[in-house]
């Protein structure tokens, strides 16, 4: 749902002058009560309405953003609105691929919104509609969306809801009843024009500065579209297919041995325990529970680090994510840190030790209920936790520019030999 000016204003830190389109749906709560209190007025623009000199696009290809040069010096960020000027956006789609109009016929919730109740929307809807959410990056950030996915389909006696994520996390959301199409997010613009609702939680939960994003992620996404979540409704462990799971107990015989799961690194650098670290953790470790054996589970390989200890099975690279779920549910326990996998861990109901490091375990953790239990170095520095918001208080999260790791780097091992006991006791 789109509008255009009929006076100046700033929204977003973005300055619209009459006559701009204003790529906002009238859903965002903070919008309507300007307009109710008579500071905005809009009007939906017309089919034929030739008005305005730009388009607007979307880029939906692999890479986190995409460099434009025809007419224009910038970044399209992979599933965000931009506007460009008409007479260059017949140029970048000839030239680039992955870059759409993005022309929509239903309702649109742009990640920065605010909407104060599901129900606004729901009553613009027809009675059956198809819905698209698109959500790109953070393989634990798709499993988080889909408490939130399951409340929005039953929401309605009947409708379609189409999945839009990168094509590595598709075959995650296989089994699902509420989700009648998973696609990679390439495909999302077949459905721009047919889809009745489209909600784009692309980048919608990582601008702290917004309030709904410092608590619980699921409720966050929730929040979003104006839904609250009950403590039962927060948990959808992934689908895992039968053939992960007899390749899984093909990939190791442990099912009548004793392990303790390792998860390697999180996604960024000051998320992970210090891989030189893990070295004498292991070792404590195997020296506590010396029946027990270590696997490794990592998205890439760790180079044979561990190949001369024989209490380590390191299957880093060498499983997919559906196996790794599999494998995970014969450990006696896992330690990861607050990364994807760890949170497929947990919605499998796997008893998990999460090593946390600028996040608060509430906020991302809580809901998964008693099986899940961290250790963290909260209250060591000042800039915890790192959220963006807090540099307008002069606190500002170096660890995400550079390699250096505050949080963890840190981290006592005896603390987390100590959780493991608390865990086996």
């Amino acid at each position: 749902m789109e509008s255009v000016c009929n006076f100046n204003l700033k929204f977003n830190n973005q300055l619209y002058k009459i006559g701009d389109y204003l790529p906002i749906s009238l859903m965002d709560s903070r919008l309507k009560a300007m307009r109710d209190h008579g500071l905005i007025s809009m009007r939906v623009v017309e089919k034929n309405d030739t008005s305005s000199e730009k388009y607007l696009m979307m880029y939906l290809g692999d890479h986190m953003s995409k460099r434009v040069t025809n007419g224009l010096s910038g970044y399209l960020l992979r599933g965000q609105v931009h506007e460009v000027p008409r007479k260059n956006a017949e140029a970048i789609i000839k030239h680039y691929d992955n870059i759409h109009i993005f022309d929509i016929n239903g309702t649109y919730i742009r990640p920065d919104i605010v909407v104060e109740n599901f129900a606004e929307i729901k009553k613009e809807l027809p009675e059956n509609p198809q819905i698209l959410i698109m959500r790109d990056m953070g393989l634990g950030d798709v499993a988080l969306t889909l408490p939130v996915v399951k409340k929005i389909y039953g929401e309605f006696e009947d409708c379609e809801i189409i999945y839009a994520t990168l094509s590595q996390y598709v075959c995650l959301l296989a089994g699902k009843q509420y989700i009648q199409k998973a696609i990679p997010l390439k495909e999302a613009s077949a459905y721009f024009k047919t889809a009745d609702l489209v909600i784009n939680w692309c980048r919608a939960s990582e601008n702290y500065k917004i309030s709904r994003n410092r608590g619980n992620r699921v409720k966050s996404f929730a929040l979003h579209i104006g839904l609250t979540m009950d403590d039962d409704e927060m948990v959808e462990a992934i689908y895992v297919s039968p053939e992960a799971k007899l390749s899984a107990c093909c990939n190791v015989n442990c099912i009548n041995g004793k392990y303790i799961g390792y998860i390697l690194k999180a996604a960024m650098d000051h998320r992970s325990y210090p891989i030189e670290k893990t070295y004498t953790l292991f070792h404590k470790i195997h020296e506590k529970y010396p029946d027990h054996k270590i696997i490794v589970f990592d998205n890439q390989r760790s180079f044979g680090l561990w190949k001369h200890l024989d209490y380590v099975v390191d299957l880093s690279g060498q499983t997919s994510i559906q196996e790794a779920i599999e494998i995970a549910k014969l450990c006696d326990l896992v330690i990861g840190p607050d990364t994807g996998l760890t949170h497929l861990f947990c919605s499998a109901n796997i008893k998990t030790i999460v090593l946390l490091s600028s996040i608060p375990f509430e906020w991302r953790y809580d809901h998964y209920g008693s099986n899940v239990l961290s250790v963290d170095n909260i209250g060591y520095a000042d800039c915890i936790p790192c959220w963006d918001w807090q540099r307008d208080y002069g606190k500002v999260k170096y660890c995400s520019h550079t390699h250096e790791n505050v949080c963890l780097s840190k981290l006592d091992d005896g603390k987390i030999i100590n959780k493991i006991e608390e865990v086996f006791v």
